[in-house]
């Protein structure tokens, strides 16, 4: 019975640990705080140290016909840690917009390979980027760059496209506590198949 209750108590341990992992995280760059994010996908701006949990990137793209504006950021995903999503949170383009391209590549800048690409409307907020069109799901360690892009509908005046995107990290289990899970259930199995006979 104290087996039982140790094991039991280890796997609600382990929950607690994963929800707080998961827990709101902060604002790492917001271009009216933090500065324009780089216009040049080849020399994107170097985003703060990710860390578990939702690391947001708010900034506007647009047009003033004198100067494209785009964003091109860099960020690393520690070892460690997964990318498990890269939520859209908001996407509002202006009236003379139609819709914005959105890539991300592996590497230093948009010349490395690409891992997804994808054209966004109002409808994609709330959207997982890594579960949508080439659903190329949870990415690994390294460095990565996200680059939005901008398309305009001609004729219209200069108009700025607003965005939200949170970069969601999640540990990797160590192999010590995947061990510890496994007990855990293998217990759980157990003592569930005990009961079922008698």
């Amino acid at each position: 019975m104290k087996g039982r209750i140790q094991i039991r108590g280890t796997l609600l341990v382990a929950v607690v640990l994963l929800c707080a992992s998961a827990s709101h995280g902060t604002v790492i760059w917001d271009e009216s705080v933090n500065g324009d994010l780089s216009n040049n996908g080849t020399a994107p701006t170097s985003l703060p140290a990710l860390t578990v949990g939702s690391n947001r990137v708010v900034g506007s793209i647009g047009v003033s016909w004198s100067d494209d504006d785009e964003d091109a950021a860099m960020f690393t995903v520690p070892v460690g840690s997964v990318l498990s999503e890269l939520i859209l949170e908001s996407y509002s383009c202006g009236t003379f917009y139609d819709y914005a391209p959105f890539s991300l590549h592996r590497g230093s800048s948009t010349s490395g390979p690409m891992v997804e690409f994808i054209l966004l409307t109002d409808w994609g907020a709330g959207t997982d980027l890594l579960q949508f069109d080439s659903a190329p799901g949870a990415q690994p360690a390294g460095v990565y760059t996200f680059h939005f892009d901008f398309i305009q509908q001609s004729g219209g005046p200069d108009e700025r496209s607003l965005y939200s995107v949170a970069l969601n990290l999640t540990p990797v289990p160590e192999p010590s506590s995947m061990v510890l899970l496994g007990i855990g259930l293998a217990g759980l199995v157990k003592s569930r198949i005990r009961r079922e006979k008698k």
